[in-house]
């Protein structure tokens, strides 16, 4: 019954393991999903019959956003890395940490989803 136990856990902090690691490396990658959706945006709502000068700065404008965008997706990557690996780790195997694996996949799904539509 003790060994069985133990396996699970172990089972239960590999596959958990495996989940943070995926939904980390989806995150990175969801940073340049995101710069690359705000520049569409921007391409979008601007004027095609705009001067040379105004598209020059919309598009150093989109460019300063993009670059703060990245900065702040990154702390929040970070954060949510940290943070999750920590509750994870205290937390495997628990309802709660699996729940919390629903949300931040359910987030990075709606990213997905809502970058086929951008």
């Amino acid at each position: 019954m003790q060994k069985s136990l133990q396996s699970n856990r172990m089972f239960s902090a590999v596959i958990a393991f495996v989940l943070w690691l995926a939904s980390a490396a989806v995150g990175i990658w969801q940073i340049a999903l995101i710069r690359e959706m705000l520049f569409r945006l921007i391409a979008r709502f601007s004027s095609v019959s705009e001067s040379e000068y105004e598209a020059f700065k919309q598009a150093q404008l989109a460019s300063a956003v993009g670059t703060w965008l990245v900065v702040i997706l990154t702390i929040v990557w970070i954060a949510v890395f940290i943070g999750s690996a920590e509750y994870h780790y205290r937390h495997v195997g628990e309802p709660r940490s699996w729940r919390l694996f629903a949300w931040i996949i359910g987030v990075q799904l709606s990213i997905l989803l809502l970058a086929v539509f951008i």
